[in-house]
């Protein structure tokens, strides 16, 4: 039997030597404390307060370490939101046969436009640009775009699910807004970023839910990325943003209960002019018909986002219904209707920026500039303030070809009949 006296004097003893160790462990960690700081301060620096430290892991020298010691100012707020213009993606050129127009849509699936999200402001509030800055200006309604139910197949509906939608289109409308910037000088550039805000024309001052075909028409919206130009043109670059959108189209030689369509594609180019700057633009709108044969400078009318008659107008046929038939489903576009302010042929753009051994070749930067001064003369006008006596001549044959279209009775790229509903907003259009 073990002596208590012993044992404990024996407890009493291995305390004391394990706090001995503890010490000893404590002192030597302290004694080499500053050499250990100094092996470590070239690869972790010091952190002060509102500052970055700029580590180096390459450098073992003195001077290296010194320079890794070097601090950087914190700054808060949007840090590299705005993308420079060699920063965003350059469409050096059209595509020339019907496959590659295909390739670039489908390519630019990730750059597809997306819906404002519910209760965000339709019209935002844009930046303010200063001198020697760059930055994000904001989004901007380029276009609007409402929806009217075609002739074709309205019978199919029942009618109160006919009214319903009727009632749907008619109070609501869609913006499609580009995303801003501006450079040191104030001069402004798209971005790559589309956004569209869905709206009530009666309520328009904030976004709401939409149903799912439009969520669906806004997707087919896509960009394919501002247009590029010869580097010693002296065009600046982003005034041009090229965007195509994709719908079915109705095939008018087809015909029964279901009656077939395929797929269409069309470009849409949104365009500043060479003096814009943050204080002062506004964006033009082209787009092409007939499957890209024909450009056409929209005629905006009334820029407000709430006019009773929107920017396009698209008829819509529903082949398909579900929910026991009382929801349309798979709308299928079979016009679309705009205001056209001037024509050009695809074919004539493509022979400008080819150019020729008599004449420099184009970009369809400039060539836009050239289309919108012609846009503004008179159609009969023989003496353009165009240079190019070719340009000057097609553009004639096209304003008279356009105001013979428009002493027609009918056109397709033309909205005659008004809203029949009251727009009351309370609002100044």
């Amino acid at each position: 039997m073990i002596d208590p006296l012993i044992l404990r004097r024996a407890t009493i003893a291995l305390v004391i030597l394990l706090a001995g160790m503890v010490a000893w462990q404590v002192v030597k960690s302290t004694s080499e404390q500053p050499a250990a700081s100094k092996e470590r301060e070239p690869n972790v620096p010091e952190l002060n307060l509102g500052s970055f430290a700029q580590p180096s892991f390459s450098s073992k020298s003195e001077d290296a370490a010194d320079d890794a010691r070097g601090e950087l100012t914190l700054r808060v707020g949007k840090i590299g939101s705005a993308p420079r213009r060699d920063e965003i993606t350059v469409l050096k050129s059209l595509p020339d046969s019907e496959r590659e127009w295909t390739r670039a849509y489908t390519m630019a699936k990730a750059n597809a436009c997306r819906i404002v999200a519910p209760g965000a402001s339709v019209s935002a509030p844009l930046s303010m640009a200063r001198t020697g800055q760059h930055g994000e200006l904001g989004r901007l309604s380029a276009i609007t775009i409402g929806l009217e139910m075609a002739s074709q197949g309205r019978q199919k509906l029942p009618a109160v699910t006919r009214q319903q939608v009727d009632q749907y289109f008619e109070d609501h409308r869609l913006s499609v807004q580009p995303q801003m910037f501006y450079d040191e000088q104030k001069r402004v550039y798209f971005g790559t970023d589309c956004a569209a805000a869905f709206f009530e024309i009666e309520r328009p001052g904030y976004t709401i839910e939409p149903e799912p075909m439009i969520n669906v028409a806004v997707s087919r919206f896509r960009t394919l990325g501002i247009v590029g130009m010869p580097e010693d043109s002296g065009v600046l670059l982003g005034r041009t943003l090229a965007l195509m959108f994709a719908f079915e189209k109705s095939d008018d030689t087809v015909s029964g209960v279901a009656d077939g369509g395929r797929q269409a594609l069309e470009l849409m180019l949104l365009h500043l002019p060479p003096e814009s700057t943050a204080d002062d633009f506004k964006i033009e709108v082209y787009i092409t018909s007939d499957e890209r044969a024909s450009l056409h400078r929209l005629d905006l009318g009334n820029e407000a986002v709430n006019s009773p008659l929107p920017t396009i107008s698209s008829e819509v046929r529903f082949d398909k219904m579900i929910l026991m038939g009382m929801y349309p489903a798979e709308p299928v576009v079979t016009k679309i209707h705009f205001r056209s302010a001037g024509i050009l042929s695809m074919e004539m753009i493509t022979r400008l920026s080819r150019g020729t051994s008599e004449r420099t070749a184009m970009s369809l930067t400039e060539i836009l500039d050239e289309f919108g001064k012609l846009s503004m003369q008179s159609p009969i006008d023989t003496s353009p303030k165009y240079e190019d006596a070719e340009v000057a001549e097609a553009a004639r044959r096209k304003y008279e070809r356009l105001r013979a279209m428009r002493e027609e009775v009918s056109r397709d790229d033309e909205i005659s009949m008004p809203s029949m509903r009251p727009l009351m907003t309370g609002l100044d259009d």
